[in-house]
């Protein structure tokens, strides 16, 4: 289980290349598949999840692909922290 609580329409960065994607690219959190549920991706390969993974988007693209959530970083959410310049006063 991930130390993080994802859900549909989170941001991420992905920890690992993808089938197309570098490390480190910026993608949508698209739809949860819980290990064990039988799938069909987007070519129509049927597979068989053996581990908890997201279908991910990146902004523009029209195919996902697949990441298990340690191989994700949140970028808003219980993980998100936002970065503040130095010399900001907080509100």
């Amino acid at each position: 289980m991930s130390e993080h609580r994802f859900a549909p329409g989170d941001v991420a960065l992905t920890l690992v290349e993808g089938v197309d994607w570098p490390a480190m690219s910026e993608v949508v959190l698209y739809h949860f598949i819980p290990k064990g549920d039988r799938c069909r991706d987007s070519t129509g390969y049927e597979f068989t999840a053996d581990s908890d993974l997201w279908i991910v988007r990146r902004e523009g693209d029209p195919i996902g692909d697949r990441f298990s959530p340690h191989h994700l970083m949140p970028l808003r959410g219980d993980g998100y922290v936002p970065l503040t310049k130095a010399n900001e006063v907080p509100a």
